[in-house]
């Protein structure tokens, strides 16, 4: 059987724990609110599971007798209240962290003439990032619309220098999880994003730590409480992430984009991210004629899809030259999401997919 195969869901439900499995964490968390505004009682149910060569942590998370939060600040410390109960994932030498996630990706189909349309492709997403810093992790990646599927897709990450300065899930293992000392390793990390405004680098450092620490709950509780003090934070009711399940969202707003980061809104369990438009967005897209071999590719995917070879080599031949495209996205649509399906440890990743590219990360 491949050592794969057992990976559990990390966010299936799990057995209710006992009385006397819960008495110590709830002693303990009640002792840490007294006095504080923050969820009155929490039910904690943890299993850890292992099959095999492969260990999985299942949490859930109940909160009561709370009403909803606030604002984003507070469903932040929400967050990082439940986050921080949970055990990390710690992978052994020479073991990886498989982690599977939904996304939606933005694309854009060009028609005939200067027509074009942007349609939401969904994907499955699976890693298995290291343990130990160096070695090459995997991206495995298929669209899940049929229109799309070009069958499964790896891509291998190494990097060609020694990856002291290069975030790495080996080194997050090791990052602090009191925020104060937390705090000037994320600004260390924003200020490597030169290419984006500065007012955004914080934000966008913080939900991509975010979503790479999930196999480091206490981790992720420091970041959700750095994330509280950023300015420009709002509370969005009602979100949902790449799986449609609907949450509650911190968000923050730049260039006509809120980029939301979503939780469950009962358990304040992180579900994943998106980034919806809140204004109409128009661009103009320049597209240079095709080679011959590219033609003849998309003439042989049309017939596949249902064109007749007359059709679909009237509708390639306007590849041949130079067009023009503008496209329009409308008011509330989502660009792009994201959500964890699951997360567990594997002695090794799969073997490849016939289609394999290589990418070496710079230094």
């Amino acid at each position: 059987m491949n050592e794969m195969t057992e990976i559990r869901r990390l966010w299936d439900d799990v057995p209710e724990g006992t009385p006397a499995d819960l008495a110590p964490s709830r002693a303990r968390l009640l002792t840490e609110i007294d006095g504080r505004r923050r969820p009155r009682r929490l039910l904690l149910r943890v299993a850890l599971v292992t099959a095999g060569a492969v260990a999985a942590v299942q949490i859930g998370v109940g909160l009561t007798d709370t009403g909803p939060p606030e604002n984003a600040a507070d469903l932040l410390e929400r967050a990082a209240l439940a986050a921080a109960e949970q055990p990390d994932l710690t992978p052994g030498p020479g073991q990886y962290v498989h982690t599977e996630m939904r996304t939606l990706r933005m694309t854009t189909q060009l028609g005939p003439g200067s027509q074009a349309r942007q349609l939401s492709i969904p994907y499955r997403e699976e890693r298995w990032e290291p343990a130990d810093a160096g070695r090459p992790w995997l991206l495995r990646e298929r669209s899940l619309d049929p229109m799309w599927d070009q069958g499964v897709n790896d891509t291998v990450h190494t990097t060609s220098c020694d990856s002291a300065g290069t975030l790495t899930l080996a080194r997050l293992a090791h990052w602090p999880t009191d925020p104060a000392a937390l705090r000037p390793l994320v600004e260390r990390e924003a200020a490597k994003a030169t290419a984006i405004p500065a007012r955004e680098r914080l934000w966008h450092t913080t939900a991509r730590l975010i979503r790479e620490s999930a196999f480091r709950p206490p981790l992720t509780a420091a970041l959700y409480r750095l994330a509280a003090d950023l300015p420009g934070i709002t509370l969005t009711e009602r979100a949902a992430d790449a799986l449609g399940r609907p949450g509650v969202a911190v968000s923050f707003r730049y260039d006509g984009l809120r980029s939301e980061l979503v939780f469950d809104r009962d358990t304040y369990r992180f579900l994943g991210s998106r980034t919806v438009t809140t204004e109409e967005r128009t661009k103009r897209m320049e597209m240079p004629k095709s080679t011959p071999e590219r033609i003849e590719e998309v003439t042989a995917t049309m017939v596949k899809f249902g064109d007749t070879p007359e059709k679909a080599r009237e509708r390639a031949e306007e590849m041949r030259q130079d067009r023009e495209f503008v496209v329009t996205t409308p008011n509330g649509v989502v660009t792009d999401a994201f959500a964890i399906v699951g997360i567990g440890l594997a002695d090794a990743h799969p073997p490849l997919a016939e289609k394999v590219s290589h990418v070496t990360l710079p230094c």
